[in-house]
């Protein structure tokens, strides 16, 4: 048998759990992997209890041998104990220059010091790797072949896998799912600034596109839900999704699903038969899809680039053939996700001249926009304890970009110009929102940073 260090991240993960029983039954993956666990220290302090017990239950041995079935059991361990712990998302990687371990299982955690910081859990041999891409494909039913999201429905649990490729292996990430629609009111959608703007178009009886995106884990399908879950209250209005795969359940709306892109082309077609009022898509390589709908419907998307003016440039080239004009209002909500400032530590921040001038430049940049806000100048970081990260309490920033026929006259030149004049225009971006919560002590000085030093001139 393999000698294993424990350590405290794999505590971290598993507390919380009826450990001994799950643990014996599924370790046998681990026979004929070379497996290491590196010991870490969680503010200068082991969880001794919880290495203790984990402890006590590989000292058994046990001569079964590896399998698929074995990795399923295993990942279903690490699943249930995602849940209110420290640690979060999965992240399967692969490595072919790293020789005999080349792949890496690792999952992120909340440093105060180190926002979205990975920690190492297991590294693994080919063979090993591929138990854990198969237990994937056997717990989603998704295609690990094909870049895709899909499902495993763990209960009370529902987790969500986006898989894609690397140069030479698939790799995947896992994380939480919601379990429910949340309205517009319970995620405080309602009380943003654009709100005013995307509730009109979303209420009024006439064509307008609005797309939900970010970076993936950005919480754009919540978003996305809690729109068309609005839209859906009214009993009059003909909702149909399009979906690869279907998030939510939208009560009394015609959803369509589809597990390939070649059904989601076969589907289409349907569309306009079934007459909607309002039409959601949330698909890869969407597109064309959506500047074919584009003047029919209220139409509302969900898809993935880093921030709206990236959005509109990947449109623009996914449904180059179709753009023609702004025929109808469009709009593009883009969102990344911090962790709630920790208010158990949070401490006022040291802030350097070069921040000070960072936070200048951003402000003068602004200057349209900041007529309307008021962002103060103190701001606050997590000093670190026991609490931070416990939770899935996460703060969205958010930007809106209104695409006028100026706007879409730009996307030829490139992002940078369609920010630059969009700003000028009077767009409160993804940093000078982040500024604002990090003035209001929502997230840490830190987390801001690294928003906004993405846009740095």
């Amino acid at each position: 048998m393999l000698t294993l260090e424990i350590a405290a991240n794999i505590a971290e993960i598993i507390a919380g759990l009826a450990i001994a029983g799950a643990a014996i039954r599924a370790w046998p993956i681990f026979r004929g992997m070379e497996t290491r666990l590196s010991e870490q220290k969680r503010s200068g302090k082991l969880i001794k209890q919880d290495v203790r017990r984990f402890q006590e239950a590989l000292r058994q041995q046990f001569d079964i041998d590896s399998s698929a079935s074995d990795a399923v059991e295993l990942l279903t361990l690490f699943l249930g104990a995602l849940p209110g712990q420290r640690g979060s998302d999965l992240y399967f990687e692969y490595f072919p220059s790293k020789g005999e371990l080349p792949g890496v299982l690792t999952y992120q955690i909340y440093e105060p010091q180190e926002p979205g910081a990975k920690r190492v859990l297991l590294e693994l041999s080919r063979d090993g790797y591929g138990y854990f891409m198969d237990a994937l494909n056997t717990l989603s039913r998704a295609d690990t072949d094909a870049s895709a999201k899909a499902y495993i429905e763990l209960p009370p649990h529902r987790f969500l896998v986006h898989f894609s490729h690397s140069v030479s292996s698939p790799v995947a990430s896992v994380r939480l799912a919601p379990q429910h629609i949340l309205t517009v009111e319970q995620l405080g959608v309602d009380k943003l600034y654009w709100w005013p703007r995307v509730s009109k178009l979303l209420s009024a009886h006439d064509p307008s596109l609005v797309i939900c995106s970010g970076p993936i884990g950005s919480g754009k399908s919540t978003t996305a839900a809690s729109l068309v879950e609005f839209v859906n209250r009214d009993k009059n209005s003909r909702v149909v999704t399009m979906e690869l795969p279907v998030d939510f359940v939208h009560p009394g709306a015609t959803q369509l699903s589809c597990n390939t892109e070649d059904e989601l082309e076969a589907l289409f077609p349907n569309v306009r038969g079934l007459n909607p009022d309002v039409f959601f898509i949330a698909c890869r390589g969407a597109g064309r899809f959506v500047w074919e709908s584009y003047g029919d419907y209220r139409l509302l998307a969900s898809l993935s680039a880093n921030d709206a003016t990236a959005m509109l440039e990947s449109l623009c080239q996914e449904g180059r053939e179709f753009v023609r004009s702004i025929d109808a209002p469009f709009v593009i909500l883009s969102q990344v996700l911090s962790q709630g400032l920790c208010q158990q530590c949070a401490e006022p921040a040291t802030l350097s001249a070069d921040d000070e001038a960072f936070i200048t430049s951003i402000r003068q940049r602004h200057v349209a926009a900041m007529k309307e806000m008021n962002i103060g100048d103190r701001f606050m970081e997590a000093a670190g304890c026991e609490l931070c990260g416990t939770s899935l309490f996460r703060i969205a920033s958010m930007e809106m970009l209104e695409v006028t026929q100026d706007i879409l006259a730009l996307v030829p030149n490139g992002t940078k110009a369609i920010r630059k004049k969009a700003i000028e225009d009077g767009m409160v971006s993804l940093e000078l929102n982040a500024l604002e919560q990090a003035s209001k002590g929502l997230i840490a000085f830190s987390d801001f940073k690294a928003i906004a030093s993405r846009f740095s001139e």
